[in-house]
């Protein structure tokens, strides 16, 4: 088994705060620390800037200015590189989480053969609805749109995208590219520029997010939401007649290049 994999970092993390919370510091440094151990050997470099917060507050509690002030800096010197390599490269960790499912405890096979065999189920469903109705596309392409979504609702990682999009949690776009690699790699295919925030932005759509909801969960107006749809439309060359949701829909399945504007 792989000692060094995100899950188990997440664990400590996790229960670093649930020992804060019942008032045993020290000891939830020292799985903040382990978590940090983790993160740093599976590179996720971007879940960090977050456990140094975490630990500096903990410090504080303890009233250690030395090492709050150490791991503050460490936090601010962290989030500042980020921020300046966020939109130059493209997270190079796709591979590794190709690897690491590979490689994921035996004793996971029987959910994965679960896993497969419901999605074989809404395969053939599909089709089967695809043949029946391929006269009418548009309603075709809606009920495989619909049928998309309920499948990803069935896996845990779904909903926890779901919430972290909604709480506007910064670990969220990383959360998605590691369910969803492909969909990001054929975005930077048609635009190699997009930014962090692009994608974000994208991803949200993707996730089925209406105008609305991705103004109240980005605390952004709604017509801000307006304007940075069109603009991505010119960033995508996507004409204004394709509805976006379709057309995010129609790129993770290989679909997408008719929607495009020539």
């Amino acid at each position: 088994m792989n000692y060094w994999n995100i899950q188990r970092g997440q664990t400590y993390y996790y229960y670093g705060n649930f020992l804060n919370k019942n008032k045993e510091p020290e000891k939830a440094l020292l799985y903040y620390e382990k978590s940090v151990a983790i993160l740093e050997k599976t590179k996720r470099v971007y879940n960090i800037p977050l456990l140094y917060k975490t630990i500096s507050s903990t410090y504080s509690e303890l009233n250690d200015e030395e090492k709050e002030k150490e791991y503050l800096e460490k936090y601010t010197k962290l989030k500042d590189s980020l921020s300046r390599v966020c939109n130059e490269s493209v997270n190079t960790s796709i591979d590794e989480i190709i690897r690491e499912k590979e490689s994921e405890n035996t004793s996971k096979k029987n959910l994965f053969l679960f896993y497969n065999i419901v999605v074989f189920c809404l395969i053939v469903i599909l089709l089967f609805v695809y043949i029946r109705y391929q006269k009418n596309k548009s309603i075709i392409k809606q009920k495989e749109f619909e049928a998309h979504v309920l499948k990803e609702k069935l896996t845990h990682s779904y909903d926890c995208i779901i919430d972290l999009a909604k709480k506007n949690d910064p670990n969220f776009l990383n959360k998605f590219q590691e369910a969803y690699p492909d969909f990001v790699k054929k975005l930077f295919a048609i635009n190699s520029n997009l930014s962090k925030s692009d994608l974000t932005f994208c991803a949200m759509i993707w996730l089925g997010f209406s105008s609305k909801e991705i103004a109240q969960y980005t605390f952004v107006e709604h017509r801000s939401v307006q304007n940075k749809k069109n603009r991505l439309r010119k960033k995508l060359n996507i004409s204004s007649d394709v509805d976006l949701y379709l057309f995010f829909k129609n790129l993770s399945d290989g679909h997408a290049e008719n929607s495009i504007s020539t």
